[in-house]
């Protein structure tokens, strides 16, 4: 009889903890409140949690940098952020090294908007020479533009002696729209530097193509496509990206744009593209903080390549980057 209570007792048990799991309500942290991160991708990733189970919550955060030290202080289950910031922010800090970074959901690309006949006209004089420049930085210094140039200049040490002696000067542009970020280009600013999804119908892009007196300057740089994460996840490819067209029909010319860029074919000489530099957005956890089938899951949600909807500017993107991944080698299907 004892046993038999005993029993008893222990499945009350369990059956209370499956209730108390249940009944729990995890955070996830996105970006700006009308950006991808908060207005779909984390959407996207509830939905597919409450088909396994789990009650989550949605909402705004202060850019991949605060998200990752959210994440770290316990105060979100889990958050979206770049994987370069992320990658750099556990390597600086060993009380992170256990964090995670799950998934590849949309590729993040680095831009450089420079006015043409400008004094900046290619990637490599940010590295060396004498002439003294000044970068517009997207966002304030908490954003994850401005952690990605910092992170460039981390690991490129001529990037870095030239922002340290001042002859490249960052100037963050806050909440400044690329309407009046871009009318300062060629006078206060020789170069204005974002991260953000290719989604070409975005303001920042559209207003470079469509001006007839701006360009995007290629990031190529073979040191930082090298670059890996502590436990070997890529933090940036190199990537023909598109500008002009649609997504779709540039991530059919993917494979044959990738070869022109590492070499295998002559390159296309047409102003579709740009050669830059891409990272990823990904879902940052920390295992010894969160539930563990919290984390599993999780990790199987933003790993399925049909989370994000067909028809949305992030769902473009998110194909795009499988298709790059692919040609890659990285992906075979």
């Amino acid at each position: 009889m004892r046993n038999i209570i005993a029993f008893i007792a222990a499945l009350a048990l369990l059956a209370l903890g499956v209730a108390n799991a249940a009944d729990k309500t995890y955070v996830i942290s996105g970006g700006g409140p009308t950006g991808a991160y908060t207005t779909v991708i984390c959407p996207a990733i509830a939905g597919k949690m409450k088909e396994r189970g789990f009650s989550v919550k949605c909402q705004a955060g202060p850019g991949s940098a605060g998200n990752v030290e959210g994440v770290a202080a316990g105060e979100y289950d889990a958050a979206l952020a770049q994987r370069d910031v992320f990658a750099k922010m556990i390597t600086a800090d060993p009380d992170k090294a256990w964090m995670l970074s799950v998934g590849e959901i949309t590729p993040e690309a680095l831009f450089m908007v420079v006015p043409k006949g400008g004094k900046l006209t290619n990637f490599q004089q940010l590295l060396e020479g004498e002439e003294k420049l000044t970068i517009g930085i997207a966002g304030g210094e908490g954003s994850g533009s401005y952690a990605t140039f910092r992170n460039m200049a981390d690991a490129l040490p001529g990037l870095k002696e030239a922002v340290e002696s001042g002859r490249v000067t960052l100037r963050p542009l806050g909440k400044m729209t690329p309407k009046v970020a871009y009318n300062y280009l060629g006078s206060q600013l020789d170069g204005v530097f974002f991260v953000m999804m290719p989604d070409l119908k975005n303001d920042r892009i559209k207003r470079v193509v469509e001006s007839g007196k701006l360009t995007f300057l290629p990031i190529e740089s073979e040191a930082l496509a090298k670059l890996k994460t502590a436990n070997g996840q890529t933090v940036y490819r190199q990537a023909p990206v598109p500008v002009k067209g649609t997504l779709s029909g540039a991530a059919n010319r993917l494979k044959s744009a990738w070869k022109a860029l590492t070499g295998g074919a002559a390159k296309d000489s047409s102003d579709t593209t740009v050669a830059t530099l891409t990272t990823a957005a990904t879902v940052v956890v920390d295992p010894a903080k969160a539930d563990g089938a919290f984390v599993d899951a999780l990790t199987d949600v933003v790993s399925d390549p049909n989370l994000l909807p067909k028809g949305g500017a992030a769902g473009a993107a998110a194909a795009w980057l499988n298709k790059l991944r692919q040609a890659a080698g990285e992906l075979t299907k």
